[in-house]
């Protein structure tokens, strides 16, 4: 039997990169004064056209109260227009503004060279490799979840 270490863990190994590269890209967008879940909200936000807050808080991974905090700076800086449901009074729905579209643009050209940066050297079979053997390790890590 192979002696267990924590340094050739796998899971050991992905947790750390992962802290590792947030803590690179949390760097970069200081830059432009925005968060890690600043940028990702504003992501999904562009790729729903129309969200709800709740729906957005489940897509970006984090509570309710913390993205109110989000959703109110978002909407201070204007980049936000923010509406209630028709059908549902008590839902928030959220869409980008002309500024808020171009402040995605401007932040998503900063991510984009970040993973250029993270993945120089890497062929696109050695990524589509990774790539699929993390999707793997997810889909395991939530049969275990359930």
């Amino acid at each position: 039997m192979t002696k267990f270490t924590l340094e050739d863990c796998l899971m050991f190994t992905t947790n750390t990169s992962s802290k590792l590269f947030k803590a690179v890209l949390t760097d970069r967008l200081k830059d432009v004064g925005v968060t890690n879940n600043t940028w990702i909200s504003l992501y999904f936000i562009n790729s729903h056209d129309i969200i709800s807050q709740n729906n957005l808080a489940k897509l970006v991974g984090i509570t309710g109260p913390s993205m109110v905090k989000i959703v109110q700076r978002l909407d201070d800086e204007g980049l936000i227009y923010q509406q209630q449901d028709s059908k549902d009074h008590r839902k928030k729905l959220i869409s980008l503004t002309e500024d808020g579209i171009k402040k995605y643009n401007e932040i998503l050209s900063i991510v984009i060279e970040f993973e250029k940066t993270m993945t120089k050297g890497l062929s696109q079979k050695e990524l589509d490799i990774v790539a699929n053997v993390f999707d793997k390790m997810i889909r395991n890590a939530k049969k275990a979840l359930s």
